[in-house]
């Protein structure tokens, strides 16, 4: 499939002007469209420069190509991104056991709820340890 470029007028002035949009992939690194004058008033002699024009464009979208593809990826796939979470609580929170309960029984029938954060913070690792 053969790419096509199209020239457009610059409405500030009379020259013309490449104009074409940047793939979805590079949009962290480069701008939504690529624009560049073509420097020139007739609209055949713009269409001569047009080839070195989309040169440049291929030369820019390579290259941020490239460089995404070394860098790190900044989504992670839910399981991943589960994993790291789980990961990250089962070693920052201390684990449940029966000597940190919840609620604390007191002599007879009645017991004390703790207080609301370290219910909290205990209540998120035990829901983690039985994920």
């Amino acid at each position: 499939m053969e790419t096509t470029y199209a020239l457009s007028r610059n409405k500030r002035s009379s020259k013309w002007q490449f104009r074409k949009r940047c793939p979805s992939d590079v949009a962290r690194i480069l701008p939504a469209e690529f624009i560049k004058s073509a420097g020139e008033d007739d609209k055949r002699a713009a269409q001569a420069r047009v080839a070195m024009i989309a040169a440049e464009y291929e030369r820019r979208t390579a290259e941020a190509l490239a460089k995404l593809a070394g860098a790190p990826p900044t989504t992670f796939p839910d399981a991943q991104a589960l994993a790291m979470a789980t990961h990250f609580y089962r070693s920052a929170l201390p684990p449940i056991s029966s000597r940190n309960p919840l609620v604390s029984w007191s002599s007879g029938s009645s017991f004390r709820i703790l207080p609301l954060s370290s219910a909290i913070g205990r209540l998120i690792a035990f829901l983690i340890c039985l994920h």
